[in-house]
């Protein structure tokens, strides 16, 4: 059973997994509609019950993709699973990243990573899925016949445990942050390849997560005692592909200071000296999503 870095998986994201309900703009490539950054679904739980459910979507309808658009080297095909109204979408998207949604793995406080078995496919072999409520549904109650539609479309069956994992713990420097609070609406940290990140208006939990998923290769704790948005942006050495590919399977990069060219920092050194804030390692036992069982979709 090996364990799967849900930021390498996640690599291949092209809007915020999950992130938000109401109005959306559609999407050039895939025709799917966007998530709307100014909503998000922050997790504060510690806990998390691997039980399907009884909640269920009206109407299912899951597909072979046929949008397996091309990426750059060393990063995923691009994928999108998020929810607009009473509608989750998962397009060109593997059970891997619908599991991911359904039990909000490696995100936040909750800090959940996954173990997986079991064969490739469930990694490999991409989806295009539109599940519908029959009306009006909260996040956490889309998120659990999420679950129950894997349980049935995919024989899906898991289990939680709590593991030793390895995580980075964010918290605040000796000196404080360095960035002021915002009054803007909610805003998505925009991650750049080239080396930066920001947002107008922010939180910690936020900035965790973007930090786990894109960055660090672990799950990021927010410990930092901040509450609210804030307005920020950092600067750092830009990343290479093969730094993507790392990340993809192998150990979180831990630096990035001995880069051709590059006058920046490291993301650690970054965010210590630009906002006032550090990452500390850590060993801490997690929930850990483990996958029993999984099967090919049943058709339509």
């Amino acid at each position: 059973m090996r364990v799967i870095a849900v930021a390498a998986a996640l690599l291949g994201l092209y809007s915020v997994a999950g992130a938000g309900q109401g109005g959306a703009t559609a999407d050039t490539t895939t025709g799917a509609p966007k998530p709307d950054p100014t909503a998000y679904e922050h997790n504060t739980s510690t806990t998390i019950d691997a039980t399907p459910g009884t909640l269920q979507f009206d109407v299912v309808s899951v597909k072979p993709s046929a949008s397996n658009s091309a990426r750059p080297a060393g990063i995923g095909p691009r994928f999108l699973v998020f929810v607009r109204g009473s509608t989750l979408y998962g397009t060109n998207a593997t059970l891997e990243q619908m599991i991911f949604y359904a039990y909000r793995i490696f995100t936040l406080r909750s800090g959940t990573v996954m173990h997986f078995g079991g064969p490739e496919w469930i990694r490999s072999k991409r989806y295009d899925i539109v599940a519908k409520a029959a009306g009006p549904a909260s996040l956490a109650e889309m998120r659990m016949m999420a679950r129950n539609m894997l349980s049935e479309r995919f024989r899906l069956v898991v289990h939680v445990e709590d593991l030793p994992t390895d995580v980075y713990v964010l918290e605040a420097g000796k000196n404080g942050p360095k960035f002021a609070k915002s009054n803007e609406p909610p805003d998505y940290i925009m991650p750049a390849l080239h080396g930066g990140l920001g947002s107008k208006s922010t939180t910690m939990d936020a900035l965790a997560e973007d930090l786990a998923l894109w960055y660090v290769g672990r799950p990021v704790l927010n410990q930092t005692g901040l509450v609210g948005r804030y307005k920020l942006r950092i600067e750092f050495a830009p990343f290479r592909a093969d730094d993507w590919s790392a990340m993809s399977g192998g150990p979180a990069i831990e630096s990035q200071a001995q880069r051709p060219g590059s006058d920046l920092p490291d993301i650690f050194d970054a965010i210590q000296r630009q906002l006032g804030l550090k990452l500390t390692a850590r060993r801490m036992p997690l929930p850990t999503v483990i996958l029993d069982h999984a099967e090919p979709p049943t058709e339509n």
